[in-house]
């Protein structure tokens, strides 16, 4: 669940409950947001969750990061290309 300050700064505009799904990822995974940019609009929210997805590519949790990527609108093809080249370096993956 969100805290009460960050809250405060949904405004009418912020998809709540994609927002929220996003946290709920990155708080599950163990892995630190700023709610604030995650209820934000535009280069805030796009940085903060291309941060979340590059932390999730790094331990190898690709689905997820595509996960985060179409809640946040953004580009999953980089993310397959980077599972792909994972697998290729370690087939066990």
């Amino acid at each position: 669940m969100l805290c009460d300050s960050c809250l405060s700064f949904v405004d009418m505009h912020v998809d709540f409950s994609r927002a929220y799904r996003i946290y709920q990822i990155a708080y599950n995974q163990k892995i630190s947001v700023k709610c604030s940019e995650l209820l934000s609009i535009g280069q805030e929210f796009t940085q903060q969750c291309a941060n979340l997805i590059a932390k999730l590519e790094s331990r190898q949790e690709f689905c997820l990061a595509r996960d985060v990527a179409r809640l946040a609108n953004l580009p999953v093809d980089e993310i397959t290309l980077h599972e792909v080249g994972a697998q290729r370096l370690n087939p066990a993956v």
